[in-house]
């Protein structure tokens, strides 16, 4: 399974990698991309999260999603460390 980068500047993200499946026409590929924090989900993963489905659901192109997490895990869950930031807007709620 080879996967290519979108270079479609509407799937770029800070948290998140998308690619799509060499070969598989329909498949996307979308990668948790914080491996060093352990893929531990901060604000930003959650605005990412929404807008980059937001974006699949508009693309007819789109059959099939794979999600995986990039590193040894797939995520530790929320990032304690952000937790502040998240008083503040809450978007995980509404994504």
């Amino acid at each position: 399974f080879f996967s290519v980068p979108m270079s479609l500047p509407e799937y770029r993200f800070e948290t998140l990698a998308v690619t799509q499946a060499e070969g598989c026409p329909g498949v996307l590929h979308v990668c948790l991309n914080r491996p060093a924090q352990r893929n531990a989900m901060n604000l930003q993963f959650w605005v990412d999260c929404r807008r980059c489905f937001q974006v699949i659901s508009q693309d007819p192109e789109v059959r099939c999603v794979v999600l995986s997490g990039a590193g040894t895990v797939f995520s530790a869950g929320l990032d304690l460390q952000t937790l502040p930031e998240f008083n503040a807007a809450d978007v995980g709620r509404t994504a």
